[in-house]
């Protein structure tokens, strides 16, 4: 009777380490490769014109289309698993820049215009917004940071563009875009 108690429990033992090693290889494997950021990238694009063609249809107002896509890049960032995104939404008079870090906190400088540059503190693990009112059509939104440089172009109408950063195997891959309605 007590070889039998100790063959359930050595059972046990080799079910648990089976399904602990399992999990282990499962969270491993869910790194994000290259060519998964590339199609992130894509992805982003088709369904931010999707949700920019939503607000216009809507005839949402700057508040409505502002609280649609600062829900959007929320669940993006919960969604897809890269570690540094940056975002520039709205329209030609007033833009949201949004950033996210995962792993460290960094600063950002953004210039519009010919206005001076704004340092925006992005902390670790956290997706921060900055709001710029009062702008006008045809200017150059510049973010740079410690290793990234991009400029995009603030046109009339509803403007989204992002920046996707991630790390993989001391690789720096990058993935930029957007559209305007």
């Amino acid at each position: 009777m007590n070889n039998r108690g100790q063959m359930y429990l050595i059972a046990s033992v080799i079910i648990i380490s089976l399904v602990a090693a399992l999990l282990t290889v499962s969270n491993y494997s869910k790194k994000i490769n290259p060519i998964e950021i590339y199609k992130l990238g894509e992805e982003l694009e088709i369904e931010s014109a999707s949700l920019l063609e939503y607000g216009t249809a809507q005839n949402f107002d700057n508040t409505e289309m502002h609280d649609l896509m600062s829900l959007f890049i929320e669940e993006y960032i919960d969604y897809s698993d890269i570690e540094r995104l940056y975002f520039i939404f709205g329209n030609e008079t007033d833009i949201t820049f949004g950033g996210y870090h995962e792993f460290i906190e960094e600063e950002v400088s953004l210039k519009i215009g010919d206005a001076a540059p704004v340092t925006i503190d992005i902390p670790q693990d956290d997706y921060i917004e900055a709001d710029f009112p009062g702008l006008s059509a045809n200017q150059k939104v510049k973010i740079n940071t410690s290793d990234l440089n991009y400029e995009f172009e603030l046109r009339e109408g509803e403007n989204f563009y992002f920046v996707l950063s991630q790390e993989v195997d001391q690789e720096h891959y990058v993935v930029s875009g957007g559209n305007k309605d």
